[in-house]
């Protein structure tokens, strides 16, 4: 199970709405989330065809290697 303090993003890339509990999956090793479990299943089981959750998660992910840099 995805570790809940310390989830990557607020918002769902897809809807924009707040990250629900009940919705988190990993990705590179980030725990991620989405409004909804339909979502966070879709990402997880068709990665290969989600290139724009996995371009905002990876930005996410940049952003918070340079935080932790400074």
């Amino acid at each position: 199970m995805p570790q809940v303090s310390k989830i990557l993003n607020q918002y769902c890339p897809r809807s924009g709405k707040a990250v629900s509990m009940d919705s988190l999956t990993l990705y590179l090793g980030h725990t991620v989330g989405f409004c909804n479990p339909r979502c966070r299943d879709d990402f997880r089981d068709n990665q290969d065809k989600c290139d724009k959750d996995k371009m905002y998660f990876e930005v996410l992910i940049k952003e918070t290697l340079v935080k932790m840099t400074y």
